[in-house]
């Protein structure tokens, strides 16, 4: 599986300008010959939009972006960092998620499970964490899709961890 990651430099707030950015980063893995293009958490919108997330708005405008992206994948699978509305009734009203898009078909969503609250980190305020996680299946490999802090709770490194669970 030949991997490229979607380093782009998003804009808060700029849904147009972030979902051109990936689409262009999409079509150079694609010449690149990649089978899976990585982008960052919450790329639709830009990671430190904060008091946006409380905009009903938010959730419109980020979703409404998708399709573009989902049909750019045609021979390819994308992971694309973007907020979504809650199914729960209780709860924060959004999930921080990670988007899995492969051959123009939406497999679904891998939302973040840590939500850290430390230093510039406010996520809780914002975003649900995740009920269940998720393996995507990728022709014969099965792949589990972690969003940002829910990779730096290892046991095995960390003597002393923010979280009792280990999601990767």
């Amino acid at each position: 599986m030949r991997v490229t990651i979607g380093q782009i430099n998003t804009t808060n707030g700029d849904y147009e300008g972030n979902v051109a950015s990936v689409l262009a980063a999409i079509e150079k893995a694609k010449k690149d010959g990649s089978d899976l293009i990585v982008f960052p958490e919450v790329t639709v919108q830009g990671y430190t939009s904060l008091d946006w997330f409380l905009d009903p708005d938010v959730v419109r405008l980020a979703l409404n972006p998708l399709d573009k992206i989902i049909d750019a994948t045609e021979g390819l699978t994308a992971i694309v960092g973007t907020v979504r509305p809650s199914d729960q009734a209780t709860g924060r009203r959004l999930y921080n998620s990670a988007a899995v898009i492969r051959n123009r078909i939406l497999l679904g969503f891998a939302d973040k499970t840590l939500l850290p609250e430390y230093d510039v980190f406010d996520d809780p305020r914002y975003f649900e964490p995740a009920r269940e996680r998720r393996l995507f299946n990728f022709d014969e490999t099965h792949l589990g899709i972690a969003v940002c802090e829910d990779f730096w709770n290892d046991k095995t490194f960390w003597k002393q961890r923010l979280y009792s669970n280990d999601p990767a």
